[in-house]
């Protein structure tokens, strides 16, 4: 084995050479000269600016229309996570901890935590932490101006670190151009615009700033440099973790750094004296993922011996994305993708040794097959330093084999010609991404300012009537954080607390045809919470009577929320809700699909036959294109019921005209199961059972609160 040592060298010094004859040719390195050292700092400049233009430029937009992202004069959000970062910086900022909006998540089961809890802000979210020192007071108004001012600055940090990853690799001016590209792609600006109070914002900053520092520590020739930097990596893995505990990655930037600094220096004493002082600073390397795969893969969760849905299949963020659908996240054009992978493969084959360290974020990326779009990001950035390479390189290629002339003249001239390619690459990187010029996006509110307001004004309704009892709203998992917001209620479930039982019972009890039960499954849910589940988890039938006797500690008053959104993200619910517990499978409502939704027409005409999507509907007879397919037809007036004829197919699909004043709202065509729900009949219709629901307040056609008796 020691003979085999030498001959193992020597063919790799046979290898590298051939490597070095192949990638030696004067187009692939950069002109070393002050003007293209000048061009790439003014493009760095450009990008950056660019980067936070957009999102002030989208916010600007938003300030332009008030009506819909202004609450009491402070901008909304475009997230349905915004709120939890929010609730945990307003109690740091007010009590110094965020012990206070635990206790109100995912009601009652961690009602029980004791109120002089106190834990250590490192066990807070780390951009809870900055909102609250950032803002001047603990009101709403103050933390959302200082979240909001954060996402542009945030943007600009983000492609200033894709910048440096690449720079520290020697393509600075390549660099300049990932970063605008990637910072203006749908992939990070869909996650990263306008009011996405989130993690997501920085993310990629994180990931490609300690790459750079990484790269730096294995390249610098002097020891203590080297150390500095490795320091400086560590040190911003600890704050990755804190702003995104993600452990699984400090494996990945410990390999980066052992990997070039090896490759570099050809000394095994180096790379493990920077990795030790890695290791000894960073201290967070766990075996295993941080999360569970099957989280996100099965079908089924089970709790005791029921078979449950498994909410995020339901998720949008966490739906896998088509190959032409990554294509248009990440450059939203064909041929710049298809450009930016050619220019990738020229690149790793010219550079493999730093090309392997961002092989973890293409990596990162192609796991939307598991994770869904929301880590697409990760990649994009080498995407388009992919594309900015191609174009760059092709550029000097092409300049270089023109004749030479006058050497001095020649020269001077090939400089310029590189410079105005690139710029022009800049420019053209610029216009083919999302932009306020060529491709404007401006990101809608997660929720209408009116729903914000009902839970506002339900907040203050229950202050001011206190009963004694602990108020608790029940409406669906997104509204879960901002409903805690902005009434300071706590709620059944939030997005961090949406799988598990709570969720498909919930469902359930919006999708039930009998508005007891609805209201049986929301008291028990909101007094004996996962306890009582757990305990009543043999079977749906023991589940079923444990929701009839009602639930053993009756100490909650329950107030259910109902939102025209709600009806938006009915195939969800009716997914989830319309589920045989038993079998663990799907109950077959619809052609085999317990998948329902509001079929929303455009109609004109005001003769008993009417146009509806280019459908002929006889409101006599009850048919759609001649065929009996209608069971009524039922009008709806400020949202109480009105007139209603029905017709001779007793299955059949109903027609909901719904009016405000005298102006027709909404047309829609309704499945009989879903036209039968408690969710129709409560919001659209107004037909409640008074034993066992007290109208609160009417907000329709926004929201509507009931109080269950």
């Amino acid at each position: 084995m020691m003979a085999l040592a030498p001959q193992i060298q020597q063919k790799l010094h046979h290898l590298e050479t051939a490597h070095r004859q192949l990638v030696d040719r004067v187009w692939l390195t950069a002109p070393k000269h002050r003007l293209y050292y000048s061009l790439g700092a003014i493009l760095v400049v450009l990008a950056l600016l660019a980067s936070a233009h957009m999102r002030l430029w989208q916010y600007a937009q938003w300030q332009n229309d008030p009506d819909s992202f202004l609450f009491e004069n402070s901008l909304v959000f475009s997230t349905t996570d915004a709120p939890y970062f929010m609730i945990i910086a307003k109690d740091i900022k007010a009590h110094g901890s965020s012990a206070p909006s635990q206790r109100l998540r995912n009601f009652p089961d961690n009602s029980d935590r004791p109120a002089d809890e106190a834990p250590s802000l490192r066990d807070a979210p780390l951009l809870s932490v900055v909102i609250s020192y950032l803002a001047k007071d603990a009101s709403l108004s103050a933390l959302f101006s200082a979240a909001h001012a954060m996402v542009p600055v945030t943007a600009a940090v983000t492609t200033l670190a894709v910048i440096f990853a690449f720079g520290a690799a020697g393509f600075w001016v390549e660099g300049a151009i990932a970063g605008l590209g990637s910072s203006l792609s749908i992939a990070y600006l869909g996650r990263t615009s306008a009011g996405r109070i989130d993690t997501d914002q920085l993310n990629l900053g994180f990931f490609y700033l300690i790459t750079a520092l990484i790269i730096w520590a294995s390249r610098i020739k002097n020891l203590w440099g080297a150390l500095a930097c490795c320091a400086a990596a560590a040190i911003g893995t600890q704050l990755f973790y804190w702003w995104w505990p993600k452990t699984e990655l400090n494996w990945v930037f410990l390999g980066g750094l052992l990997w070039v600094s090896f490759l570099s220096h050809r000394d095994w004493k180096r790379p493990l004296l920077l990795g030790a002082v890695f290791i000894a600073i960073c201290g967070r390397f766990n075996i295993g993922l941080s999360v569970d795969v099957n989280d996100f893969t099965s079908v089924v969760e089970t709790a005791g011996q029921l078979n449950l849905p498994n909410t995020f299949s339901t998720v949008t963020e966490l739906l896998r994305p088509s190959f032409m659908e990554v294509i248009t996240l990440l450059t939203d054009n064909i041929v710049v993708f298809c450009i930016a992978i050619i220019g990738l493969i020229g690149w790793a084959i010219t550079a493999p040794t730093i090309a392997i360290v961002f092989l973890p974020a293409v990596l990162l990326g192609m796991t939307n097959i598991v994770f869904g779009n929301r880590v697409i990001f990760f990649a994009a950035p080498v995407v388009w330093f992919g594309w900015a390479w191609f174009g760059v390189t092709l550029t000097k290629y092409l300049i270089y084999r023109m004749p030479k002339g006058n050497q001095t003249r020649w020269k001077n001239s090939q400089l310029m010609a590189v410079c105005l390619g690139a710029t022009s690459l800049f420019s053209l990187t610029y216009l083919t991404s999302t932009n306020p010029i060529s491709k404007p996006f401006t990101p809608p509110a997660s929720f209408s300012v009116d729903v914000i307001k009902g839970f506002d004004h339900l907040g203050d309704y229950v202050r001011q009537n206190d009963t004694g009892r602990q108020p608790v709203i029940a409406s669906w998992w997104d509204y879960g954080y901002a409903a805690t917001l902005f009434s300071r209620i706590p709620t059944l479930h939030d997005g961090g607390s949406q799988r598990g039982p709570k969720t498909h019972l919930i469902a359930r009890a919006l999708m039930s045809e009998d508005q007891a039960e609805t209201a049986q499954i929301l008291k028990f849910l909101g007094n004996d919470g996962q306890v009582g589940i757990a305990q009543n988890s043999a079977s749906t039938k023991t589940l079923d009577a444990a929701f009839a006797a009602g639930p053993k500690n009756d100490e909650a008053d329950i107030y259910l929320v109902l939102t025209a959104q709600m009806a938006r993200w009915m195939p969800s619910i009716s997914q989830l809700g319309l589920w045989d517990s038993e079998a663990g499978q799907p109950l077959p409502i619809h052609n085999g699909s317990n998948t329902l939704f509001y079929q929303y027409l455009s109609c004109t005409g005001d003769g008993p036959v009417i146009d509806c999507n280019g459908k002929q509907i006889d409101l006599q007879a009850g048919t759609v294109n001649g065929r009996a397919v209608l069971s009524a037809s039922v009008q709806s007036d400020n949202g109480a019921a009105g007139p209603r004829i029905n017709y001779r197919n007793p299955s059949g699909f109903f027609l909901q005209f719904h009016r405000l004043g005298n102006t027709t709202w909404q047309t829609q065509l309704v499945h009989p199961r879903l036209f039968k729900s408690a969710f129709n009949q409560l919001f659209y219709l107004g037909n409640f059972d008074p034993d066992y629901y007290t109208p609160l307040i009417d907000g329709f056609p926004h929201f509507r609160v009931y109080k269950i008796n």
